[in-house]
This record gives structure tokens, C-alpha cells and sequence, in this order.
């Protein structure tokens, strides 16, 4: 009986662990799209905006890039 209740946590575990990289993904986009709405009731502009919000996906491509260039920090 315990060996079989150690393989359903494992099962659980397993199942769990896969699907938090896309859980994740998806929460920080929506925290990303919540800061942008929350910038524009915030700080209402009277004319549109001459530049649109990059959108989540163009964000991360850019941070990518930028987290690429910069050399690996040294801890201490």
C-alpha cells in the first residue's frame, strides 16, 4: 500500500513539475499585461501615445538579447 501511494505522489509530482514552465510563462504575462493597464489608468495621456506598449513576447525577445550580450556576473 505504501509503495503504491509513493508512485501516486511521484505521478503527481511528475505531472506537476511539466506543466510549471507554461503555468509560469503564462502568469508573467499576465502580470506584464496587468503593469501596462495599470500604467495607463495611472497616468491617462490626453492625446494618444505616440509610441505603443511592446507586447509580453517582444519583451522577452528584447530581454533575451540583452541578457546574451552581458557577461556572467561573478558571485561575491
Amino acid at each position: 500500500m505504501r509503495k503504491f501511494t509513493l508512485c501516486i505522489l511521484g505521478l503527481i509530482a511528475i505531472s506537476m513539475a511539466s506543466c510549471a514552465s507554461a503555468t509560469k510563462d503564462k502568469a508573467c504575462k499576465q502580470i506584464y499585461e496587468g503593469l501596462k493597464a495599470r500604467e495607463r489608468m495611472v497616468h491617462p495621456a490626453a492625446e494618444p501615445p505616440s509610441k505603443e506598449y511592446q507586447t509580453y513576447e517582444q519583451y522577452k525577445r528584447e530581454r533575451k538579447k540583452i541578457l546574451k550580450k552581458q557577461p556572467p556576473r561573478l558571485a561575491g
